[in-house]
This record gives structure tokens, C-alpha cells and sequence, in this order.
């Protein structure tokens, strides 16, 4: 971001966080792990492009900014927080509000909850159509207006939304997780060789949107797939495999990953500025908690078989012994009696 008064802002959001039963075993690859290394691929992708073919700083028209953002499993918590904070200047220039949510599917859906007429944006979603034809990727538009009367959302995009910023969210899902649903545990691994098609996809049919480069010849594109940098998404996703982000517990704290995040993003953005938000000690919509350590044991049941087969000989040796005993006492007990009686 260059911060010129004139340009319109494509801004690329992600939330990192995700939510569990079992806090440290919180790890969340697609929900939402696939959007933080699309965002982390997507920065360094432009900012290689604008390296390699410098624009006119004066003629074009666009800047990019790239957000990640926490309370995704909270209403999108995060993504509120930044969009309330932006000032009246800065929201009017708002483009654009991509969002990405669970992306490492076959299927990719584009969800608005906004009609436009504004013929940029209307030629942006042609572009998407025309881009996810082209890599063939099964792609459709998914339109689904606001619920003004519920408080919460169902997508991120609809943050945005909500204040006449024009957003879309980018998803495998069709149908949106409810929020507290949005669990991590289970969720520990990703198709890489889809990821990285779908995160090439978002990067060509943006760039051909802010190039004006709608009428590429077929097969031809900006970005090629050597662009995708395979060795920084498996770094990513064996990071974000390893370490838990548990939205209650990271949210209020300066843990390992969230430094790591933010020192990813400076490297990326090179000599472009950097900002860091966070939720004050006023902010008392949510109670954040903290862990020392946390242990989880797991007992395994033998089977039924098993238990029957165990059981057979102690319930033979019970019903012996009881027999015996009552033998015992007819014949020797007795008898012994009545030899002390005489």
C-alpha cells in the first residue's frame, strides 16, 4: 500500500483462528489454515509481479492490502474490528473485500450477499467465471442476500456488506459451517496440489481484473504455476499443523505462532508498512482464557469379545467356589457342630 488518495483498494482478507474441544490440539488446515497460506502465496505473488513489471505509479489505478485477522469462530470478531477502525477516507476507497474461507477444495464457490452495478465489478466476476473455466476448476457464483434481523453472520464477507462495502467470500463450502461449529481438531490435512491451483486461480483473475487484462489470448496467463512457491506452502502447512490457534487462547496473548504470522508478513510485504491491531483490555464482548499445560488421555476399550472371554473363567471360578462353600458347610460344618454339642 502506497496510500495515494486516487486509487481504489482490493483488500484480501483471512482469519487465522479457528475453535476445540481440546485447545492445544486445535489446528485447523482448511478451516482456515488454506486461506492463511493462500494470503501469505497471494502477497508474495504480487509483490513479485510489481517487482518484475513495474507500473506507472501515476496511471494505475489499484492497491492492494492483505489482513489477517482473528475471531473468525466468533462472528468474525476480527475482520468487524478492522473494518469498524478504518476511517471514512479509507472505506470509500474499499474496491473490493476478497475473503477466503476453507479453499483447498475441488469445488470453489464465490458467496456475495450484493448486487452491483458498477461495471468494474461486474467484469470481475465475468473474469473469475472466464479464469476458473480456463484452469478448470468447477466454480459458481453463489448469491445469498443479508439477514438484517440476525446479529451474527455467515460468511465474513458479509462484515463488509453490512456497511455498503462490496465483499465476496471465496470457499469449498456451499453452505456456510455455523459458527461455533467451526471446529479444528479433525481438520489436519490439506490437498497442496489443489491449494496451490486455487490460489494461482485467485491470483490470475485478480491481477487480470487490476491490469485490465480481460482479453488474454487462451491460454495465456500472468502468473504461471512456477509462481506458486510449493516449498513456502508446505513450510506453512507443516507450521500451522504443528501449532494450535485455539481462538480463547491465542486471541489475548503474544504466543510463538502469532509473532511468526506477523514476521511473515513483514518479509513478504518487503518495504511496504505493516499494521498490527489489537483487541484493548475494554473490548469485554468475549473472555479470553490462557493455558499452562494441557493434557489428554485416552483409554482404549477392549472389545466385547474380549471382555467375555475374560470374564468366562472368573465367572466359572465365582460359581465353583460358591458351590464348594455351600458343600463345605453341609457336610463338615455341621457335622463339626454336633460333635461339640455331645
Amino acid at each position: 500500500s502506497t496510500e495515494r488518495k486516487h486509487t481504489k483498494i482490493v483488500a484480501i482478507v483471512a482469519h487465522y483462528d479457528t475453535l476445540g474441544i481440546v485447545p492445544t490440539l486445535t489446528r485447523g488446515l482448511n478451516t482456515n489454515g488454506s486461506a492463511v497460506i493462500a494470503l501469505f502465496q497471494l502477497l508474495a505473488m504480487f509483490k513479485r509481479l510489481f517487482q518484475r513489471e513495474p507500473v506507472n505509479s501515476d496511471a494505475f489505478l489499484y492497491e492492494f492490502i492483505f489482513v489477517l485477522t482473528g475471531g473468525g469462530p466468533l462472528n468474525f470478531e476480527g475482520s468487524r474490528h478492522w473494518i469498524k477502525g478504518l476511517d471514512e477516507h479509507t472505506s470509500k476507497r474499499l474496491h473490493l473485500v476478497l475473503n477466503m474461507e476453507d479453499i483447498a477444495h475441488e469445488h470453489v464457490y464465490m458467496h456475495l450477499s450484493q448486487k452491483t452495478d458498477n461495471d468494474s465489478l461486474l467484469n470481475l466476476l465475468k473474469m473469475s467465471k472466464l479464469v476458473a473455466q480456463q484452469f478448470g476448476i468447477p466454480f459458481d457464483l453463489v448469491y445469498k442476500p443479508i439477514d438484517n434481523a440476525r446479529q451474527d453472520v455467515n460468511w465474513e464477507h458479509e462484515i463488509a456488506a453490512r456497511r455498503k462495502i462490496f465483499g465476496v467470500t471465496l470457499s469449498g463450502r456451499l453452505e456456510a459451517i455455523p459458527q461455533l461449529a467451526r471446529t479444528g481438531i479433525t481438520d489436519c490435512s490439506l490437498n497442496r496440489t489443489i491449494l496451490e491451483r486455487n490460489i494461482r486461480f485467485v491470483a490470475e483473475f485478480l491481477g487480470r481484473h487490476v491490469f485490465d487484462q480481460g482479453t488474454l489470448p487462451h491460454e495465456s496467463f500472468i502468473f504461471q504455476p512456477n509462481d506458486v512457491d510449493s516449498h513456502h506452502v508446505e513450510h506453512w502447512e507443516r507450521t500451522l499443523s504443528t501449532f494450535s490457534r485455539n481462538t480463547l487462547l491465542v486471541a489475548n496473548q503474544e504466543v510463538q505462532l502469532l509473532q511468526g504470522l506477523g514476521r511473515e508478513l513483514s518479509i513478504l510485504s518487503g518495504g511496504s508498512k505493516v499494521f498490527r491491531q489489537q483487541f484493548t483490555s475494554k473490548w469485554k464482548r468475549f473472555q479470553f482464557y490462557d493455558t499452562d499445560t494441557a493434557v489428554l488421555e485416552i483409554y482404549m476399550e477392549k472389545s466385547r469379545l474380549f471382555m467375555f472371554l475374560l470374564g468366562l473363567p472368573v465367572t466359572v471360578f465365582l460359581v465353583a467356589l460358591h458351590v464348594a462353600s455351600k458343600w463345605y458347610v453341609k457336610n463338615c460344618g455341621l457335622a463339626g457342630g454336633k460333635d461339640k454339642m455331645y
